[in-house]
This record gives C-alpha cells, structure tokens and sequence, in this order.
C-alpha cells in the first residue's frame, strides 16, 4: 500500500503506519531537526556509496511520533505505547530515505520488533529488512569520536588494565537469537555489516581545534591504542577473515615532523603483473579528495597537524598479493587522475602535504619498483617516489608530476617540517614559491 505526502487529511497518522489501538503519547522526533533535544541521543555515520545514517534513542520516554516527508506537512510513525523502548533508525542516499523502527517489549522475556518504510518521490511503504539490506549494498560506517562522552551504542569501550594500559573499542557481535543477549546487541542484525570509521581524535597529542579533527578511516572491527597515542592495532575484517594490523602515527623527533608508511606490515609482492588470472584483479582507488574511505583495502589517516601543514597518509592494506591491485590516485572533486600504477610497479602509501596558510599542496605517491637485478623467476622491489604539485589554472586544478626536477630538495622541504616554530613550517620559502610558480 503506497501513501501520497500531499494528502493532508492522512499527514497526521498514515494508515498503514498505524501498529496499534492505543493512544499515541511519548516524545515526537522531527527528522527535520538539526538540533535535537538534550534526552535524545543521536549517533552518526555514512552509507556505502555514499549517504547519510542515523540512530535516534530517548534516554527518558520513549519516542512515541517520528515525523518525516515534507516539513510543513509531515507524515508521522506512530509507536505503539506498550512499548518500554524505541531505537529509530534514518539511512538516507540520493533522496530516497528509510526509517526502522524497532520497539521493545518487557514481559516475562524481552521481545523486539523492527519495521521499515521507504520514503521516496512523494510516496512511503512498507519495506522488509532484506529490502533494507538491498538498498545499503555494503557497510554502515559509525562515527566514533574518542573524546564524546556517549559512542554509538554498537560500540563497547574497554578501559585500559592490566600491563600494557591499551584502551579499547570494538563492535558489539551480531546477534544469535539469545534471550540473554543485551537489548542492543539484539539490535545487531546478521546480514548488516558494520564498521568504526572514521575515528576521530586520534591524535592525542597534536590538536587543535581550529582544524579539522584528525582521523583513522577503515573497516574496523576493533581498536586498540597504546597510552601515548602514537600505536594502535586495528582489526579489519574481509570476508571471513578477522587480520590484525599494527599502525603508528608518523613521529616527531626534536621537533621535526618525519613521516613514513603507518603500517607495519609485509606486503606480497610475487611475480609481476602479467594477466595471467584476469579475474584476481581488483581496482583500487585513493581519492585525495576525501578523507574516508568505503574499501577495505586503504586506510586512511588523516589531518595530522603538523606546523603550519595538514598531513593526510592513505595506505594500501597488504590484504592480498600486490600484482592483482590495479590502483590509481585521483581528486573526485576536481575530476582529474593524478596517478595510475604500471606493469611491475606497487604503491604502498600516498602522502598528501596541505598548507593552511598557502594553497600549496604536494602529493607524494610511494612505490615498490622491480630492480633491474633481480632475477627472471624472482623479483625483489626497491622504494621510489612520484612527486605532484598542485597548480591552480584557468580550466582548473592540475597535478604537475616533478619527480624529474630535484626530487630531493623538494623532499627535505616537505619531510622535515618543523612542529615548534609557531606559524612556520621549517620550509624553505624561497624553493617552495619557485617549485608552485
């Protein structure tokens, strides 16, 4: 059954809407709101491909109304009052939006029902949770901010103890149909797959809030970071595999800012890249342009404030062997391609150095190249780097490639940015002006 927003004689309480005979009390949640009442908890994320998704709880009433459709209209969801709870769910990408609502019931057991309904061009129904599941077609991403007082109730903080003092967050497990399971973890339903990312916060020791916030993005399960901040193990899940990855922040020494690869990972590199298994292929990209990412196999870390810089590192996972990533580095949101991997050729990790004060930017690309020594049957991989600055033009943004017009000097300038000048960046200005001109 199909209801039309215009009717106005149905805005108040659409008929197929309605779950039950009792008389509609408790809070009313306007989705139309960019501010929410201080009882209701809203918690954040993105949808894969794009998307916003939202988890709305009264932590005193129960939502009893959730308005939607056009704000000087709305269409409403009634609740049904027996309930002693309500989760709300939004998932919304390119103007079609879902609601979920799921109410609990307290008897002798605790019992959960969950409805969805799509709302799009003008119109709402009744969707099924496998629906539901169509439309996402990939991970929901939750925002976890390490320094909010309330997280995403998906997400279970484990203080620091013990010897080693890590501090952790991990994932709630889906469901199994226990009664003894938690009320949320029963919210956890199998077939949705769900991710921390970003991570916010992440560096403890270098922020400032005139920036934005530094962050971790990836398909993470779990999270543990060390009492100085500088190492944390994430576990990634792809597939059926549970992998745990060691990262680390890039350091400062005496006040020098020296980046380098945040993983500490072997990556596989064998036999070149001849298309001898066409269907092992997979096509990777880095968008500089943005600071998260929907593919398991980056990581982004992003929005280091160094000096007067803004130091974001996207990272290749070592998930599988190299010679079956096909990769290139593009600006999505200036629609040009800085970079696209070769025969024989592996990138590990693109850095990318911002001024905040200047428009200077620099993009570095890291790669593994086959030595020209190494042997028919067995290759062995030297470091190399392909350097690219932004220019600003009359069509546009272009990527200059310099790797050819001393790579070095330009290196030192962007690899030894000085953290405890206030306002400089230990960069040449002189060089610096000379290579953007």
């Amino acid at each position: 059954m199909t209801f039309s927003l215009g009717e106005v004689k149905i805005a108040i309480c659409a008929a197929a809407l309605i779950t039950s005979i009792y008389p509609v009390q408790g809070l009313i949640l306007d989705l139309h709101h960019r501010v929410f009442p201080s009882c209701i908890d809203v918690f954040e994320g993105t949808l894969s491909g794009g998307g916003i998704y939202r988890m709305f709880h009264s932590n005193r009433t129960p939502i009893g109304i959730v308005e939607y459709g056009e704000q000087d209209v709305p269409e409403v969801i009634s609740c049904d009052i027996s309930s002693t709870d309500v989760y709300v769910h939004e998932y919304v990408r390119d103007n079609i939006q879902i609601i979920g609502v799921t109410q609990i019931y307290v008897a002798n057991v605790t019992h959960l029902r969950s409805r969805y309904y799509l709302i799009s061009g003008g119109e709402c129904k009744a969707i099924s949770r496998q629906d539901k599941l169509n439309f996402l077609a990939g991970p929901i991403s939750l925002n976890l901010d390490l320094y909010a007082d309330k997280m995403h109730p998906f997400i279970v903080k484990k203080p620091a103890e013990g010897a080693d003092q890590y501090t952790e967050w991990a994932l709630l497990p889906h469901s199994a149909g226990r009664l003894s399971e938690t009320t949320v973890q029963r919210l956890r339903f199998r077939g949705e797959k769900v991710v921390i990312s970003p991570v916010l916060n992440i560096d403890k020791n270098f922020r400032d809030p005139n920036f934005p916030s530094p962050s971790l993005s990836s398909h993470i399960i779990m999270l543990r970071i060390g009492p100085r901040g500088d190492h944390m193990v994430i576990y990634v899940k792809e597939g059926k595999r549970l992998l745990r990855f060691n990262l680390y922040l890039p350091p400062v020494e005496d006040g020098i800012f020296k980046p380098r690869n945040i993983i500490d990972a072997s990556y596989k590199f064998i036999g070149s890249k001849t298309p001898s298994h066409p269907s092992k292929y997979i096509s990777l990209y880095i968008d500089i342009s943005s600071t998260q990412t929907s593919q398991a196999d980056v990581i982004v870390l992003a929005n280091l404030k160094r000096g007067d810089w803004l130091y974001t590192q996207y990272t290749v996972v070592p998930l599988r062997e190299q010679r079956f990533v096909l990769l290139s580095v593009i600006n999505s949101a200036q629609n040009c391609e800085i970079y696209r991997t070769a025969d024989d050729l592996f990138v590990t990790h693109v850095e990318v150095f911002e001024h905040v004060t200047h428009y200077w930017q620099y993009v570095v690309v890291n790669i593994k190249v086959v030595d020209a020594g190494s042997s028919s049957r067995i290759n062995t991989y030297i470091d190399a780097k392909r350097l690219y600055v932004r220019h600003v033009q009359e069509q546009g943004i272009v990527y200059f490639d310099v790797t050819d017009e001393d790579l070095s000097l330009h290196l030192e300038m962007i690899y030894n940015i000085n953290t405890l000048v206030a306002g400089g960046d230990g960069t040449n200005h002189t060089n610096m002006t000379a290579v953007l001109a």
